[in-house]
């Protein structure tokens, strides 16, 4: 599937990274996978499977992308503590509102391109997040709740300067991409 998301690699992640690796072992239970630091992610919006588009249309969307990030400014953004729930262990984004502004921005970037009946969902649902954990059948969050709490410090910090467009797929209970077109907030200064 293609889908925009914000990624965490390298200096930018390094907060993200350590808070991820301070649940890990935590979060190592029967029940649930850990995400590796490298596939951290936060999702922003599907656009469509793989089969469903061509290399010309993902261009093009790439392009409309970043035309309309430009006029975004890069944010900062605090992610933690973790919460825990049946679908495994995330770690909540605060401030929302920057997300889904750049939300509403890729999917008219969507629209722009492949028209407004092919944009997935209305993104009222859209709650930013970062999984450190998916659930791969039925577990006990209680067992955990207390532990994961005491992990300090309990959120990171990262600043968001682009999106990334990537072709995803997830095998072997793990998301993993294997493209990535990067659509830059237009004001990344600092």
């Amino acid at each position: 599937m293609w889908t925009w998301h914000v990624t965490f690699d390298g200096d930018r992640g390094a907060d993200l990274h350590a808070l991820a690796a301070a649940h890990a072992p935590l979060l190592d239970v029967p029940g649930l996978d850990v995400v590796p630091a490298p596939w951290l992610h936060l999702t922003v919006h599907g656009v469509a499977f793989t089969d469903e588009v061509d290399d010309d249309d993902v261009d093009r969307v790439v392009a409309a992308a970043r035309t309309r990030l430009a006029a975004l400014e890069a944010f900062d953004v605090q992610l933690g503590p973790a919460v825990l729930h049946g679908g495994g262990a995330l770690l909540p984004a605060a401030p929302a509102e920057p997300f889904h502004a750049l939300q509403r921005e890729l999917r008219a970037a969507v629209a722009d391109v492949l028209g407004p009946d092919r944009v997935e969902g209305d993104g009222a649902g859209f709650r930013p997040h970062v999984s450190l954990a998916y659930s791969n059948r039925a577990w006990d969050a209680t067992a955990l709740a207390e532990r994961v709490r005491a992990v300090e410090p309990a959120v990171a910090r990262v600043r968001v300067s682009e999106a990334q467009l990537i072709r995803l797929g997830r095998d072997e209970h793990l998301y993993r991409w294997d493209a990535a077109h990067p659509a830059p907030l237009g004001r990344s200064a600092r």
